[in-house]
């Protein structure tokens, strides 16, 4: 991509007359450059915040994690009352007494989580059904 802009401007962003300012090839390099190195460091924040660990201290703290990776993380004993957890990976989570009262399970995997003594009241189950087991 960033080629793609270097050659861009190389071949239809030149100067008309002689009174528009002409960048030095060097100072564009350098900005195209720095363009891609910024998308290069959002690129790779973007894979590091979906980390299982960074997500789990992301539920902690908003209440919600749409669409995100929980996968073998430890969730034992933690409230999750009224959390919203539409289409979370929860694949091998630990979350045995884990009170998930008005939790949103819509469209998540729960596949091989640990699932023991978890309180269940008014929570949207996975195939969107109401569990009202342990109110």
């Amino acid at each position: 991509m960033c080629l793609v802009l270097y050659d861009y401007h190389r071949h239809y962003l030149q100067p008309c007359n002689s009174k528009m300012k002409r960048y030095s090839p060097i100072r564009m390099k350098r900005l195209l450059i720095g363009f891609c190195l910024v998308l290069l460091v959002g690129y790779v924040l973007v894979a590091l915040l979906n980390l299982p660990t960074f997500n789990a201290g992301l539920l902690k703290l908003r209440g919600f994690c749409n669409l995100c990776d929980l996968t073998n993380t430890n969730l034992e004993a933690m409230d999750l009352h009224g959390a919203d957890l539409t289409a979370a990976n929860l694949i091998a989570a630990n979350l045995p007494q884990a009170n998930l009262t008005d939790a949103n399970l819509t469209d998540a995997n729960l596949t091989t989580a640990v699932l023991k003594d978890t309180i269940y009241c008014n929570t949207i189950r996975y195939d969107g059904t109401i569990n009202s087991s342990s109110c």
